[in-house]
Order: C-alpha cells, then sequence, then structure tokens
C-alpha cells in the first residue's frame, strides 16, 4: 500500500513539473523571466565550456552556465533559468540542468537561405545553407569571423578555438560547399555582415563534393634543395602539389595519379635558404577539385646554425648536462646585443617594442647607419618621439594598432643576404636599461639565413606593406632544419600562437616548466592541468610576475587549486620577471625535449590583437639550458623545485644526444583527433616494424611493412593521450612522440 501510495505521489509530481516546462518557441516569445525548458543539446565544447544549445520541436534556444560543462551532443536535458539578453543572443543564463537522456538523434537541420533564413525565429537552431562560397583563404583560425555568400547575400560563419576546424583550409570554390552549424547573434563590435551567425562546430558542419582537404599542408624532410609536402583528404583522390617563388606565380609542380587520401609527394632541385609557396591539390575520378590553402616552406641554409643563449640574472649551473652551462651576463645583455650590432656588414631590421639609449644601444644603431649599413627600425607607438628621433636612420616607422594591440615585438635580423653571417636576435628582452640589466629575461641567437629570411618576410609586410594586427596574413614557413635541429617559428596574432602552446604543452609526460610574466589564458592552465599532468603524470612547475594578476579565475589559482603540490608561484622580486618562456620535457632527452620562447605572454591580447614571435625549439641541450636558468628563478622566488632525474638517450656523440641519426621519420598531424601519416625517408631502410605503445610501454598496435615509406597509423581503437611510435629498420631505431586529441 505505501509503494502505491509512493507512487502516485512521485508520478504526480513529474506531471506537477511538466506542466511547468514550456517550449523553446514559448520562452523566445515570453523574452524575459524564469522559464524552464526541454530540449536536445546540439553542441559539445566546441564553443565553449558554459556554452550548450538545444532545440526541441518547435525551435532552439541558447544555454549559458557552468554547470553545462559535461552536456554533449545527443544528450535530452531539462534546464530552468533566467531569460537574458547577450549582445543580441537570447539565452537561458544561471541555469540548473537534469540529464533525461543520452544518446538522442539531433534534429535535422533546417535548409534555409541566407539573409532570409537567419532571423529571430530560427536563432539557436540547426540550420543548413547549401551552395555558399567563402572570401577568405587560408587556414580556419579561432574566434574569427568569416564571411561567406549565397547568390547575392552575404553571412557570417564564426569559429571556435575550441573546435577542431582550426587550422584546417578555408574552402575554394570550386567544388560546392554547403554550411551546417547552429545560428547565433552578436550584436556588439563589428561583425563582418548582420549580427546573425552562423556557429559551426567542427569540421564535417563544412560540407564539400570532392576529395576535401582535411589537414593543413605539412613539411617533412627538409634538405638544402628537397623538401616533402603531406596532406590529407576525406575522399580518394590524385596527388598534385603547386609551387612557386610567390603566392601567385605556383608554375611548378609535381603530381601523382595514384588515387589515396594521404597525399605525400617530394619537392628536388630546390635553392638553400629559400621560400617556396605550396599548394596541394586533389581530383577525384569525376573531376572535382580540392585545394589547400597556399604556404610557405623553406629549404635548410648552408649556415652553421649555431644557437647562442643568455639570461640576465643568476643560473644554476647544478642543473647542467654535458657540460652545457647556461650564460648569465651578470653585466647585462646589452655588450652583447651592441657587439652584434656592430657586426651587421649590410642590413639591420628591427622590431623593438620599447627602447632607450642610457647604455648606447642606438648609439651604436646609429654607427651602424654611418657605416652604410642599410638600417630599418620599427618602434611601438608607446615608444617616445625623442626617443624615435634620435635613431638617425631615416628608414623608420610607428605600427598602426587600430585594434588596441601593441608592436611588442623584440627581434632583429642581420645581414640577410649572407649565408655566413645571416642572424636573428629574439627573446623577451626589450632594448631599454631595466630591461637589459635588471629584469628577468632572456636572448636567443640563431645564426641561420632561412630564419632569417622567414624573420623578414613578417618585418616587410609590416614596414612596407604597413600591416599591423590582424592586417597581416599567415605567410611565413613555420618549420626549419637549423644545425640539425626542428625549429618551429609562428608570428602573432594571424598564426594561432595559443593553440601551438596547447598542443605542445600537452606532450610533456616527464616535466614541464613555464616561465610566463603574464599568464592569463585559462585554457593553457586547464591543457597543463588535465593533459600534461593529470593524464601524462608530468611533474609541473610555474613562474608568474607579482602583475600577472590572481584573481578568482586566473590561471595561478586554477592551477594551485587542482594541483596538489601547489606548483605555481609568484616572483615578488624588486625587478620585473619578464620571461615568456616554457620548457617540455627538459630531463627526457628521449621524449622530444623543447623549448617555447619569444615575445608572446600567455595572454589573449597577444594571442588575438599584439604583434609577436614565437618559435619552438625541439633540442635537448637548449631545453636544459633553459632549465638551468628556470631553476634558479624558481628558487629566487622560494620555491622548492621537485628536481626530476634526468633520462639519457641510449646514443650520443660528444655529449650531444641523438635519436638515432641512421633513419629519419616524421608523423602528421601530430596532435591528431584521428589517424597519423608516419613517412620514413629513403635511408630509413625498407623493410621493419612499428610499435605503437603507451608512455608505460605497453604495445597497443605492432605493424609490420616491407618497402614502403609511407604508413598509416589508425587510432579508432585508442582514447585521448600521449603514445609512443617505436620504428625498427635495417638501418636503425627511432621512437615518436605520437598525440591523440579526438
Amino acid at each position: 500500500m505505501k509503494r502505491i501510495l509512493l507512487s502516485s505521489f512521485l508520478f504526480a509530481t513529474f506531471l506537477c513539473a511538466k506542466a511547468q516546462t514550456i517550449t523553446c518557441a514559448a520562452a523566445r516569445v515570453q523574452g524575459t523571466g524564469t522559464v524552464t525548458v526541454t530540449g536536445t543539446v546540439l553542441n559539445g565544447a566546441e564553443f565553449g565550456t558554459s556554452t550548450r544549445y538545444i532545440q526541441d520541436a518547435t525551435g532552439g534556444l541558447c544555454v549559458y552556465g557552468s554547470s553545462l560543462s559535461g552536456y554533449q551532443r545527443g544528450d535530452s536535458i531539462q534546464v530552468s533559468g533566467t531569460l537574458t539578453v547577450f549582445n543580441g543572443l537570447l539565452e537561458l543564463s544561471s541555469p540548473t540542468a537534469t540529464l533525461i537522456q543520452s544518446g538522442r538523434p539531433l534534429p535535422t537541420p533546417l535548409v534555409v537561405n541566407a539573409g532570409t533564413g537567419f532571423i529571430s525565429t530560427h536563432e539557436g537552431m540547426l540550420i543548413k545553407v547549401n551552395g555558399v562560397s567563402f572570401s577568405s583563404v587560408g587556414n580556419f583560425a579561432g574566434n574569427t569571423n568569416y564571411s561567406f555568400t549565397q547568390g547575392a547575400t552575404t553571412e557570417d560563419i564564426r569559429t571556435n578555438t575550441a573546435s577542431n576546424i582550426v587550422g584546417t583550409p578555408i574552402p575554394t570554390a570550386p567544388p560546392s560547399v554547403d554550411v551546417v552549424g547552429v545560428l547565433g547573434n552578436y550584436s556588439g563590435g563589428t561583425p563582418i555582415g548582420t549580427s546573425y551567425q552562423l556557429l559551426v562546430r567542427d569540421v564535417n558542419d563544412i560540407i564539400q563534393n570532392g576529395p576535401i582537404v582535411t589537414t593543413p599542408l605539412f613539411q617533412t624532410n627538409i634538405t638544402q634543395s628537397s623538401f616533402t609536402v603531406s596532406f590529407n583528404t576525406k575522399n580518394q583522390g590524385t596527388t598534385i602539389i603547386r609551387y612557386g617563388s610567390t603566392p601567385t606565380s605556383l608554375t611548378q609542380s609535381v603530381n601523382s595519379a595514384t588515387m589515396t587520401t594521404t597525399h605525400s609527394l617530394n619537392l628536388t632541385g630546390l635553392s638553400p635558404a629559400t621560400i617556396y609557396y605550396v599548394q596541394g591539390v586533389s581530383v577525384n575520378s569525376t573531376n572535382d577539385t580540392s585545394k589547400s590553402a597556399v604556404t610557405a616552406m623553406a629549404t635548410q641554409s648552408t649556415s652553421s646554425g649555431d644557437i647562442k643563449i643568455y639570461f640576465d640574472r643568476n643560473v644554476d649551473n647544478s642543473k647542467a648536462q654535458y657540460g652545457h652551462l647556461a650564460k648569465q651576463l651578470a653585466n647585462g645583455i646589452q655588450d652583447t646585443l651592441i657587439a652584434y650590432i656592430n657586426r651587421a656588414a649590410s642590413t639591420l631590421d628591427i622590431a623593438i617594442y620599447n627602447i632607450d639609449n642610457n647604455l648606447g644601444v642606438i648609439t651604436a644603431i646609429n654607427a651602424a647607419t654611418t657605416r652604410g649599413v642599410n638600417v630599418r627600425v620599427i618602434c611601438d607607438p608607446g615608444v617616445s618621439s625623442t626617443v624615435l628621433n634620435s635613431i638617425s636612420t631615416s628608414q623608420k616607422v610607428t605600427a598602426t594598432t587600430p585594434a588596441g594591440g601593441i608592436m611588442h615585438n623584440k627581434f632583429m635580423i642581420m645581414d640577410v643576404g649572407s649565408p655566413s653571417l645571416a642572424t636573428v636576435w629574439t627573446g623577451s628582452v626589450n632594448w631599454t636599461q631595466q630591461q637589459l640589466q635588471q629584469d628577468a629575461n632572456n636572448a636567443i641567437i640563431i645564426q641561420d639565413q632561412s630564419l632569417a629570411r622567414g624573420y623578414q618576410v613578417e618585418f616587410d609586410e609590416m614596414f612596407i606593406g604597413g600591416k599591423f594586427e590582424n592586417a597581416k596574413a599567415d605567410n611565413t614557413p613555420h618549420e626549419y632544419v637549423i644545425g640539425g635541429r626542428r625549429i618551429e617559428q609562428y608570428f602573432s596574432p594571424t598564426d594561432n600562437v595559443s593553440a601551438q602552446i596547447k598542443n605542445h604543452v600537452k606532450t610533456a609526460n616527464y616535466d614541464l616548466y613555464t616561465s610566463v610574466m603574464s599568464f592569463t589564458k585559462t585554457d593553457i592552465a586547464y591543457t597543463i592541468i588535465d593533459s600534461a599532468v593529470t593524464h601524462n603524470g608530468a611533474y609541473y612547475a610555474g613562474i608568474v610576475d607579482d602583475t600577472s594578476g590572481t584573481g578568482g579565475a586566473a590561471p595561478f589559482n586554477i592551477l594551485n587549486n587542482q594541483i596538489s603540490t601547489h606548483p605555481e608561484i609568484i616572483d615578488h622580486g624588486s625587478y620585473i620577471f619578464h620571461h615568456k618562456y616554457a620548457v617540455i620535457d627538459p630531463n627526457d632527452a628521449c621524449s622530444d625535449p623543447m623549448v617555447i620562447t619569444g615575445s608572446h605572454n600567455w595572454s589573449s591580447s597577444a594571442d588575438t590583437k599584439n604583434d609577436e614571435n614565437t618559435l619552438i625549439i625541439h633540442d635537448s641541450t637548449v631545453a636544459n639550458i633553459y632549465y638551468q636558468e628556470f631553476a634558479q628563478r624558481y628558487a629566487d622566488a622560494g620555491g622548492t623545485l621537485n628536481t626530476k632525474a634526468y633520462k639519457a638517450c641510449a646514443n650520443t656523440n660528444s655529449g650531444i644526444e641523438l635519436i638515432n641519426s641512421n633513419i629519419t621519420a616524421q608523423l602528421f598531424p601530430n596532435p591528431t583527433s584521428s589517424n597519423s601519416t608516419l613517412l620514413l625517408n629513403e635511408n630509413s631502410g625498407n623493410k621493419g616494424s612499428i610499435r605503437v605503445t603507451d608512455i608505460a610501454g605497453k604495445e597497443l598496435l605492432h605493424i609490420n611493412f616491407n618497402n614502403e615509406t609511407k604508413l598509416e597509423i589508425p587510432s579508432s581503437n585508442l582514447t585521448n593521450g600521449i603514445y609512443l611510435v617505436n620504428i625498427n629498420t635495417e638501418k636503425g631505431k627511432t621512437t615518436l612522440k605520437w598525440v591523440l586529441s579526438k
């Protein structure tokens, strides 16, 4: 009897709750107040952790709140909250949500026309626009609006940084393109078209005919006269690589008629230290054509590749390996800087955020002009007219920053035309007395003509083209081989640097250290916690300056609240802690140790507005040198570092560690959300095996190969994480780190 009464009570309660629920369309009409609605979730974290759109049979609605982070597409949920309007978008805020059922089919996208379909009735719904074309070229970036046209009507789509569409090619017509997304609204700011925006969730929301290029171009096997270009397509097609000396003159090509989805061809007969512009093309059996963005790529130079690194505060040489001692310039970096300026023989290009002549730096620049060096200077508008006027060269400009960013670079390019003299100076240090002598900074100097030419493309875009901030293009090479090292190079705000930082820090599986003056990007903090620390088991420690901000949502508190060792500390020194670097796996020489350094703070302004430059150097010695500096800064700031035992590679040569130089292998894409392609150079041996293991060494996949230099590494049976791809051939062995992030 009690059971019957209880069942009746629960059923009555359910009917009462159901009676209080209204449809999404009714909520939209009501517009204000507290409501309860039920709908199917249309998106996961592609629009951020706190934003979900839901749809029922009558319409759609945006729901916003931190309690939504766990809900995925296809979840049927009941949500109660307050209706508010945020920049034109009606949303249900401060919600409480209850899961009804998972795995529900998503609504079929409503097919609409551009313009007439972008209306309030459709806001929050899944819609589809057929037969569109894009006006932009290149690759999709995060948090960016792109205009598309259907007939005579132009509308907007918007991409979010959290989506896997970032970095994939923007479609070029032909073929025709259909676009699916959730109709959003943003009346603030300056949208390209109307305030309505089609919010695309992932690469599957861009529907094309033809092979469909799904990855950016990847450059591997870089030599002085050749390199390999690779890309993937969704469907099979031929492979054509077009290339030339400018982005608009792709007059040379190589091709293969083999139908495939993994495309890879070698370009040969190239010149050393030369930038080529490359496009991948694929054609299927019905002549549908898909094209990649045009991408800049550089050959290896004949330069020495020497790297010199200097710090202006003390270092801990007890952490040095193989006698590679980090160097402090005790009296300041200015003497070395002036010495390099004095060496300039023909050209000197300087992009500097701040400068003074208290230590004679401008005097040295003027002396270079006097002796006939072609000197060009770019400064931030914050540099005073008095200082700017004291620079004697007539070739000087002040950056134009309409978006409110800053020209925050600190780089110099010397003698770019000479293989033996071409040099790039960069790092964190501005050219003022305080920065050069007191504040914690680093300078890195690389003698390489290829890298110098890449930097000069960026410099000319600002100096000659007058383009700063988002007016610039992603038009410089990103991959270099310098002195046998892999070095990546990126410029902000066009090259999606925060995504690169996240992709690299998530590879840390042994130890990870960050020294960043301003660290305000919470997404990077969560990547450190979720990927490096929690999933990979890496040890983490970090330092920020006391001006970085430690508010409730700041990475400082996120890292210390979620990592039990409280590893993030604040440098309260009398100087400014001005570094912007990270050291990844410096104590595991076989785990791709690397350093991220340059002028880029880990902030939204650096990523989306400022002119910045970043280097990612894959080298165990460079990583160890920066680790020596980090260890001293951490101790000086009052921290106690958990020293990790150094893990050497099996092969060493004169104290410089090598990962079996007999063979060369590359994985792309890496990191990836699906399969990757493994490329082996011709000298690697044509017979062998591949073992994919987890970090602990458990074998998960075994592949034998014979007379193959290109193999697909499947990911379908693997979960997100870091894996080791162990390659054993007739010529030797090597191991690559493979990052899977679905």
